[in-house]
Formats: structure tokens, C-alpha cells, sequence
């Protein structure tokens, strides 16, 4: 069973790099000949869509996972997201999480989490998996550390990667009249490319020639896990107002999409350099390589190395605007380059970025599951110490109580307060009432007892 956190690629709306990612993994998994289903969130489903029965019957609300399972009958479960298994309920059985990509690093930008929460959560997940998966030997390194704090033993690190990667069966190159740059996908927060759209639009305003489309808009996912919702991420990117060839369109389906790219000439995939950015295996670059595209991307990552080696496109550094612009410039006005670039672009993506190519480690893991925890001395400490925390906030509330009832005698109104407020005059009255006969009744028996003490001392000196 695949559990997502997204839809899975549908023909009516656009897909997201999860969506494709959790997809990818499971169609992978059929043609090795493993038995697949997908679990998909209920909020995901609409009727509007043309689901299988098997889609409505395991769709989950993340507290539920474990009774899907059970229906299900499972061998195996891969989480294709950290935060799902934090919130599911701890499944005895071999349990895969997918984390290419730094979902600590995504919800920093994204502003909704504190590092130091999502680290410790991160940990406890960590606690419930047998295998990571992920998708580059860089977040693989990144991950190590991770595991080491979660327990695990560094001599056998349950580490798989296994890339983000497409089906064998790879688009039809179409080489267009004119030069077609592209650029598709949704404006994550963490994501700025705002200065190289501006880059290439001006300068293909200058040229008179060739054009730029960009496929994008903000996410409009409601994600089910809490506090996910990606319809807020407002990022503002790709202002292309006072640019007549740069064209801003709507995403399309990822089927649509890819009949787009494919009569495309260069694809645009520059960005602000950020720490995500570092660690990610960007599924967008990844097709466009599958599509046969070349792409003009960033210096840093796993994918600029490769499309290097490959000659399978440019690398440019951001912080150099005359590299772009001159390479747009090359590229409009002497085009030939474009298609052995395109060519080299598919074979790359054939040799590194087809699940057929990818998918073994994974594979191996389905073919012989395993059960293989760890928990962390570090987070049982933290557990220990939130414990007595706990403890001593709540003697810590008891005597804020005491005091604040403390605080309320010795702060009585008095004086012209009294007078101010009814209710304390009639409380004053009240007590004035009672205590006034009390008083008397007191007093006259004090007396009486007095004067009786007096008689008979009296009475006794006499006698004497």
C-alpha cells in the first residue's frame, strides 16, 4: 500500500511533484509485479473524478491508516511523506517513508512551523520506519545525521536512494519553428526564480524573437495533514506584466503538459540558490530531461551535475545576469545547438531517470520486508524530562490558583469603593445584619457572667 498526502495524477487537474512522485513509485512496483494500492486522502476525492472503487474504498483521514491497512491486507506500507506516519498509528508491519526532499527546509519557508518542533517530530517518525527512501546520494548524506540521533545503527543505515524518475516509455521529440522557452510547475515559497523570467523575457524583448511560456500558479491544495493547507502559499512570483513575450498560462495535467514540452525548445530552471534548493532532486527538472528538453538550470544540485556530464543543457549562476542573458541571446539567434542538447536531454534521462532504472533498491525491499526500529535514546530523555515538565507545571498551576485566591482577600474594596458598588453594599449590609445581634447576644452574655462572677466573689468575703 502507498499512502499519499496528495491526489494522484488525475487528467482534470494539474500534478504536483508528490502527486508524481508517490505515482511513479507504484507503477514502478506493478511492472516489477508486486500487487499495488494507493491510499489517497478523502478530501482528495470528488465527484468529479473518474476513481476506481479501490481508490474510494481506501482513502484515509490519516487516523485511520492502520484500519485501511488491515482491510487491505498489506505486506508492506510506504508512507510518501514523515508527517503521515507521525499521525498514523503505529503499524506492526514493515513500514518504507519516502523523504526526497527536506519537508523540515519546505515548512521553514512556508512559515508553518518552528525548526526546532519539526526536528523533533522529524525524530520521532523516524522511530516508526524500517526503510527511508530518498532521492539523491546528497539528501542521502543529509539524512545520516538524522538517522544517528533517531538511534539507528551507522553500520547499517536502512537508507535506499531512489531517484525521482518516469516511465521507460519516454515522450516524442517535436522541435519547434522558433525558439520556445518553458518554465511549469507550482510557486512553492521556497522557490524564487522571479530575476531569471526577467532575465530571459527582456532579452528576447530586445531580440524580437522567440518566446517564453510559463505553466504556474500558487498550489491550490488543501493538504490533510494539520496545518498543511499549501492554498495559503502565496509566493507573488513571475510578474510578467510589461514583458509581450513572456506568456503566463494555468497549469495543465501532467499528460497535457508533457505533449507541451515536447514541441518546446529549452526549458527554464533557474532559481534564488536557498538551502532546499541544495538538497532537492527537482521532479520539474526531471521531466523536463524525460521530455527531451535541455535545460538551462542552476550550479548547485545532484541534476545540475548530471545535465553537465551529460552536455543535457547550461548551468548558470544567478548572481551572473549577463551569463543568461548572453546565452539566450546564443541560443535564439544560432538554434542548432538546441537539438543535439535535446537529444543528450533524453538520453540522460533514459541511462539515470527511468523507474526501471531506479526503482531496485525498492524492489528488493518488497521482494524480502523487513522490521527494523529504532528508538531514540534522545527522544525517551525528552520524553522523561516533558514528563516531570508536565509535573511541575501543574504544581506550578496549583499554587498560581492558591495565590490568585490569596490575592482576592487581602484585595477586598474598602472605603468609597464599597459605596460605589451595590452588590457590596447589600454583601456589607448582609454581614451588618448577622453580625450586629451576634455581637449583642455576646455581649450580654459576657456581661451576665461578669456580674454573676462579681455576686459570688462578693457572697464568698462575706462568708469569710
Amino acid at each position: 500500500m502507498i499512502v499519499t498526502y496528495q491526489d494522484l495524477p488525475r487528467s482534470d487537474r494539474p500534478a504536483t511533484g508528490g502527486s508524481l512522485r508517490a505515482y511513479s513509485l507504484g507503477e514502478a512496483l506493478k511492472e516489477c509485479g508486486h500487487s499495488i494500492v494507493y491510499s489517497i486522502p478523502e478530501n482528495c476525492i470528488d465527484v468529479s473524478a473518474e476513481y476506481e472503487n479501490e481508490i474510494h474504498r481506501y482513502a484515509h483521514r490519516v487516523n485511520n491508516i492502520k484500519e485501511i491497512v488491515a482491510d487491505a491486507e498489506a505486506d508492506i506500507v510506504i508512507f510518501c511523506n514523515w508527517g503521515l506516519v507521525l499521525h498514523a498509528t503505529e503499524l506492526d508491519l514493515p513500514v518504507v517513508v519516502d523523504m526526497n526532499g527536506s519537508l523540515v527546509l519546505e515548512n521553514f519557508y512556508r512559515g508553518h512551523s518552528d525548526i526546532s518542533v519539526d526536528a523533533l517530530a522529524k525524530l520521532r517518525a523516524l522511530s516508526k520506519v524500517d526503510l527511508i527512501l530518498t532521492g539523491s546520494e546528497t539528501q542521502k548524506k543529509y539524512l545520516i545525521t538524522w538517522c544517528l540521533i533517531a538511534g539507528m545503527n551507522p553500520e547499517s543505515l536502512p537508507i535506499a536512494v531512489v531517484p525521482f524518475s518516469l516511465s521507460p516509455r519516454m515522450p516524442e521529440r517535436r522541435s519547434p519553428a522558433k525558439p520556445i522557452f518553458v518554465m511549469a510547475g507550482y510557486e512553492w515559497p521556497w522557490l524564487d526564480g522571479q530575476k531569471a523570467v526577467e532575465i530571459v523575457g527582456q532579452e528576447l524583448e530586445r531580440l524580437g524573437k522567440g518566446k517564453l511560456e510559463i505553466y504556474s500558479e500558487s498550489p491550490p491544495y488543501t493538504d490533510i495533514l494539520p496545518g498543511e493547507d499549501s492554498s495559503k502559499n502565496l509566493t507573488g512570483m513571475f510578474h510578467v506584466a510589461d514583458m509581450h513575450r513572456t506568456v503566463r498560462k494555468e497549469p495543465v495535467s501532467f499528460s497535457r503538459l508533457t505533449e507541451i514540452l515536447s514541441r518546446c525548445s529549452v526549458a527554464l530552471d533557474v532559481w534564488r540558490p536557498n538551502l532546499e534548493r541544495e538538497l532537492a532532486f527537482p521532479t520539474r527538472t526531471v521531466v523536463y530531461l524525460w521530455s527531451g528538453l535541455p535545460v538551462i538550470c542552476s550550479t548547485n544540485g545532484d541534476l545540475a551535475k548530471l545535465i553537465r556530464h551529460y552536455d543535457a543543457g547550461w548551468t548558470v549562476d544567478t548572481r551572473e545576469s549577463c551569463v543568461l542573458s548572453d546565452l539566450v541571446r546564443r541560443l535564439v539567434t544560432a538554434p542548432d545547438k538546441i537539438v543535439e542538447k535535446s537529444f543528450n536531454a533524453q538520453s540522460l534521462a533514459s541511462n539515470h531517470l527511468t523507474w526501471d532504472k531506479t526503482i531496485a533498491p525498492l524492489n528488493t525491499s518488497c521482494n524480502d520486508p523487513f522490521k527494523n526500529r529504532h528508538h531514540s535514546p534522545f527522544i525517551i530523555t525528552l520524553d522523561k524530562l516533558n514528563k516531570t515538565i508536565v509535573k511541575h507545571e501543574k504544581l506550578i498551576t496549583n499554587l498560581q490558583l492558591e495565590n490568585s485566591l490569596m490575592g482576592k482577600v487581602h484585595k477586598r474594596a474598602k472605603g468609597i469603593a464599597v459605596i460605589k458598588s451595590r452588590s457590596l453594599m447589600w454583601l456589607k449590609m448582609k454581614r451588618l445584619l448577622i453580625g450586629v445581634p451576634i455581637l449583642l447576644y455576646l455581649f450580654t452574655i459576657t456581661s451576665i457572667g461578669q456580674y454573676l462572677y462579681f455576686i459570688w466573689m462578693r457572697h464568698q468575703r462575706r462568708r469569710g
